[in-house]
């Protein structure tokens, strides 16, 4: 890609009509504006929060931008491997990259290394 955005942090609870208002932010500004780019777009592809978000607006616009994923697999729930105490991934996502770790943050070294690589 010739662009990459990156968003880190994003589980956040919102009221409805913010997380309505943020929607479409992501989908008619963000998304809409990276459809007709060479972008990519990185978060923790998680089904909730920003990341959920995001994978809609992406969704909205047709699935032009690649959107990746980047979580420790202890903290999602994968097809197959349910967990109690986990997010699900966003299916709007277009691919996944499932770190070792325990605990969020724990993937910031590959999230950095993917960033790094795809910015050569």
């Amino acid at each position: 890609p010739e662009i990459l955005m990156i968003m880190i942090g994003d589980n956040i609870k919102l009221t409805p009509a913010l997380e309505t208002r943020l929607v479409q932010l992501f989908s008619r500004g963000v998304a809409r504006t990276l459809a007709g780019m060479n972008a990519a777009i990185i978060d923790s592809g998680r089904q909730v929060g920003v990341s959920n978000m995001m994978g809609q607006g992406v969704a909205d616009r047709g699935f032009k931008t690649p959107l990746l994923g980047v979580a420790p697999l202890s903290q999602v729930t994968t097809p197959g491997r349910p967990r109690s105490k986990a997010d699900p991934l966003d299916p709007n996502h277009s691919y996944f990259i499932l770190t070792p770790g325990n605990a969020w943050g724990d993937e910031n070294e590959i999230l950095f290394n993917v960033v790094n690589t795809l910015a050569k």
